[in-house]
């Protein structure tokens, strides 16, 4: 932590690994030279131990449905963490891949 950083209305706090977790953290401003010159967090806000995992759900179809030639499909999913801008569907039958799109937007919904 610095004793005292430039006052140019930003810092970037790189946090460290052993800082403790907690979900009643603030940040207080103040000035070393005049220390009645502060501002603190209007909030807390939490630290946690690590970024959550980068996952995807796939959310439709996901089981116990029917479709027929000619429906549209729709596929859907959730994703958390970093999981790239774009996402590759594909249905699988028998073993078989079949390719439904090899890139589409990762927005949470492909019309199939």
């Amino acid at each position: 932590m610095d004793a005292a950083a430039t006052n140019d209305g930003a810092f970037d706090w790189a946090i460290p690994a052993d800082q403790p977790t907690g979900a009643n953290y603030t940040i207080e401003v103040r000035s070393v030279t005049t220390p009645a010159i502060t501002d603190s967090s209007n909030s807390p806000f939490a630290i946690n131990a690590a970024p959550p995992a980068a996952a995807i759900t796939l959310t439709a179809p996901n089981g116990g449905e029917t479709y027929y030639h000619g429906n549209i499909v729709p596929i859907t999913w959730t994703r958390t963490g970093a999981t790239g801008a774009e996402v590759l569907i594909v249905a699988h039958s028998a073993g078989q891949p079949h390719v439904i799109t090899t890139a589409t937007a990762n927005d949470g919904e492909y019309q199939w």
